[in-house]
């Protein structure tokens, strides 16, 4: 018998290519000043203070979470545990990580970002695309959502890595782009 990918998930595939889409163009869109500017706190989040970094910097960091965010949801439909890297994450450990981050990244470009941003969507939609409804209800273990510290606190489904993991991230962060530049 043929596994049939769930109806969710391409719902939930054409929410994320979607804002995918939407970040692309709205990042592509900034001047060479706004791409600069030191960013806010996005509006609907609320662990931690203000940001420190530029806005090309966090967009660099929304395409390698991506990255990370896919792989945490394909171990996660395949019943592994959470690949969190650092163990558990917390306020501060992840702090330190951005800031790291944000300087290796300094410099980068538009033109760079939407290609990382473009190239890791891709690997996600297609992990997306072929998940069934038994992966997507899959439970996480308390283990795994413990090593997510007090990110994600509700976070308790494989689908859910989707809407608040991929789909939550990119929209925190956009909403931070959009409240530092005024639009």
């Amino acid at each position: 018998m043929a596994i049939v990918a769930s109806h969710r998930a391409q719902e939930l595939a054409e929410q994320f290519d979607a804002l995918v889409s939407e970040f692309e163009s709205f990042t592509g869109g900034l001047s060479p000043a706004e791409w600069r500017m030191t960013a806010v706190n996005s509006p609907i989040w609320n662990l931690g203070e203000d940001e420190r970094r530029a806005i090309a910097s966090i967009a660099c960091h929304v395409a390698d979470c991506i990255h990370i965010h896919t792989t945490m949801l394909r171990d996660a439909a395949d019943g592994k545990p959470l690949p969190v890297p650092g163990g558990t994450w917390t306020v501060e450990g992840v702090a330190r990580w951005n800031a790291m981050m944000a300087e290796r990244n300094a410099q980068v470009t538009q033109d760079r970002v939407r290609k990382l941003l473009l190239a890791k969507a891709a690997a996600a939609l297609e992990l997306i695309h072929g998940l069934t409804d038994e992966q997507l209800d899959r439970k996480l273990t308390d283990a795994d959502r413990e090593a997510l510290g007090p990110f994600n606190p509700g976070l308790c489904t494989v689908g859910q890595i989707i809407q608040q993991m991929l789909l939550g991230h990119l929209e925190i962060h956009r909403s931070s782009f959009q409240a530092t530049v005024g639009r």
